[in-house]
């Protein structure tokens, strides 16, 4: 086995297993943080620094690979495949969690928003046009005909 194939398998199995701790990082959020919009945010933060972090070691690695040398072509390869590997992964969890594992989470998310924005120390009338652009796009007609089934 060539060092190019070698690498490119262990850029791979890195890869997949960012991908699974990224639908780990978002299962724990949508679980236990969509409560508080201001802890739901940060923990956000945090699993993107998280993903980068995993990223940054993917490259790093990927150089020892090729002896300490590498072009910047080989380290935005593997890059590359981190990252689609990683939005495969998002993107899967995404639509399983929202059709299968958790239905609801969206209006759940919805009333713990406007939840927040009521303990917020503001005018009436501002509170009003926040919930209104908050709730638009679930009051949206065209937004039920699109259909994963």
């Amino acid at each position: 086995m060539d060092a190019q194939s070698k690498t490119s398998k262990s850029v791979i199995i890195s890869s997949l297993l960012l991908g699974l701790l990224y639908c780990l990082l978002i299962f724990v959020q949508n679980q236990f943080f969509y409560k508080n919009p201001v802890i739901f945010s940060a923990a956000k933060f945090v699993s993107y620094l998280i993903i980068l972090i995993g990223l940054f070691i993917i490259g790093s690695s990927r150089r020892k690979e090729l002896g300490g040398y590498a072009s910047f072509k080989d380290i935005m390869q593997a890059l590359l495949v981190a990252i689609l590997v990683i939005e495969l992964f998002y993107t899967l969890f995404g639509i399983l969690y929202l059709k299968v594992i958790d239905p609801q989470f969206m209006e759940k998310s919805k009333n713990a928003w406007l939840i927040y924005v009521d303990t917020l120390k503001l005018p009436e009338d501002q509170i009003e046009s926040m919930k209104d652009r908050m709730t638009a796009p679930f009051d949206n007609p065209e937004l039920g005909k699109m259909n994963f089934r």
